[in-house]
């Protein structure tokens, strides 16, 4: 009989119920506890394996409830019957027998290297500044009251009270003033971009991008056959006046930008620009999107306004996320725009199967009402004033960061290419300036998020990517 060979820890977070569930649920896919066979009785498996009574006949009907095995009146418990699995056919994924051709212009996932201890590559909060015991709250309540929320489709533009209340937020922490309709609720920034690239522009068509800019954006431009256009960026921002040479393209019909926080430099886009900008858009009919990531971790006073709040053109479309506050605790994002365009993606949306869980929804919504993702980004604030200057001074070098979660750091002769593979292979992974560059030109620079480490950290990362500093002038 197989269930003596049976054992459970206490000192799992698992409950016993279930790690003993498990074993069986196992031994009966593995037949090694037969269709048919009668489990012996709990008193006897009590005393065979040291567990309460209860914790056996819990296992048993969570088992039951799986129609693993079937309750026999007077008796005990007896396996049902399960579908003989095929295990004589060998299945190749690759070689003669793969029978279809592989989607072209895609990147396969790079593999994880065995090497990296600490990856550095994106800005996300400290974990351990975040309100984790306010967060498991609210979504406990989210799933308990989970039957009594309304059908998705009856709000398809998110939870009014959610938006409502994002709106109320938006307009604290950013100056925006929005109304719940003219929000709309998304998986995350990612699904955001996503939907307007869909709705705005078909293969063939032209975005224009920054560049350095944020590499995802480009990817996606691409995936999806469209032809992305480059504006260099310096130390005011995005050189919009280089949109005149684009004036006689009919193409264009989007302009992605980081206004407040340019990812990667951090730089803000200076206001001469950001009036040129609105009235060129408005001159062409070309949409701008507005991506509002890391503008509030700024050394700036005062904080660079939103585009979104100086458009009186009706231009702007204005895209954020949850990412910096929460990580990947709670995938959410917003999109703020003209009313019948909100209606439009959320149309969109709904067509792709794409609206957020209703139970997130519930959740942020909780988070916000109750003042926590407030009371969150003032800490975050607070912890990146320090940790930037810590950073920075650690390092010693020049960098041109005065907003968002990470340094722009200058390598100055130094092939920041090089350097950042070095660094990775002493177990840090960083990302170097070409990352950021429309052509994968070696920039001279590397992208060094500071968030998510407390000070101590950050001058022992920093030693660590200077002791790795390739010698003199080299080119990879």
């Amino acid at each position: 009989m197989f269930l003596p060979t049976i054992q459970v820890d206490p000192l799992k977070r698992e409950p016993l119920y279930l790690q003993l569930a498990g074993q069986i649920r196992t031994a009966i896919l593995q037949g090694k506890l037969e269709s048919g066979e009668m489990l012996p009785g709990t008193r006897t498996l009590s005393e065979q394996l040291g567990l309460a009574r209860n914790t056996l006949k819990a296992a048993f009907e969570e088992l039951v409830s799986e129609g693993l095995l079937r309750p026999q009146v007077g008796q005990g418990y007896r396996v049902v019957e399960q579908p003989r699995l095929v295990t004589d056919l060998q299945i190749h994924a690759e070689g003669p027998s793969f029978g279809f051709d592989l989607p072209t212009g895609m990147q396969a996932a790079r593999s994880e290297s065995r090497l990296v201890q600490l990856d550095l590559r994106e800005v996300l909060p400290d974990p351990r500044l975040l309100p984790r015991v306010e967060l498991a709250r609210a979504l406990r309540r989210s799933l308990k009251l989970a039957s009594a929320t309304r059908d998705p489709d009856l709000e398809p533009l998110g939870m009014k009270p959610l938006r409502e209340a994002l709106a109320a937020f938006l307009e604290e922490r950013r100056g925006l003033r929005l109304e719940a309709d003219q929000l709309l609720v998304t998986r995350g920034e990612g699904q955001a971009t996503d939907l307007l690239m869909r709705a705005f522009l078909k293969p063939g068509k032209a975005v224009v991008l920054e560049s350095p800019g944020l590499p995802r954006l480009r990817e996606q431009a691409e995936l999806m056959g469209i032809r992305p256009l480059f504006l260099p960026v310096d130390e005011g921002g995005a050189e919009v006046a280089a949109l005149e040479g684009h004036s006689q393209d009919k193409a264009i019909r989007m302009i992605f930008l980081s206004p407040g926080a340019q990812a990667p430099t951090g730089v803000s886009l200076s206001p001469t620009r950001r009036e040129y900008l609105l009235a060129w858009a408005e001159e062409h009919r070309v949409a701008i999107v507005e991506v509002d990531s890391g503008a509030e971790w700024t050394a700036l006073n005062p904080v660079p306004l939103p585009l979104m709040a100086e458009d009186s053109r009706g231009v702007v479309i204005y895209l954020g996320g949850l990412r910096g506050l929460l990580g990947s605790t709670l995938r959410m994002g917003w999109i703020a725009g003209p009313r019948s365009l909100i209606a439009r993606l959320a149309s969109l949306q709904a067509t792709l199967g794409l609206r957020p869980e209703p139970t997130m929804e519930a959740t942020l919504r909780e988070l916000l009402e109750e003042g926590t993702l407030s009371r969150t980004a003032r800490k975050l604030l607070l912890a990146s004033q320090e940790r930037r200057e810590v950073m920075s001074s650690s390092l010693g070098l020049p960098t041109s960061s005065f907003a968002g979660g990470a340094l722009w750091v200058a390598t100055g002769e130094t092939s920041a290419y090089a350097w950042a593979q070095r660094v990775e292979a002493a177990g840090i992974r960083v990302r170097p300036g070409r990352d950021f560059d429309a052509e994968q030109k070696d920039l001279p620079y590397l992208y060094l998020p500071f968030m998510a480490h407390e000070p101590e950290e950050l001058r022992r990362i920093a030693s660590c990517i200077l002791e790795h500093r390739p010698a003199g002038r080299f080119q990879p």
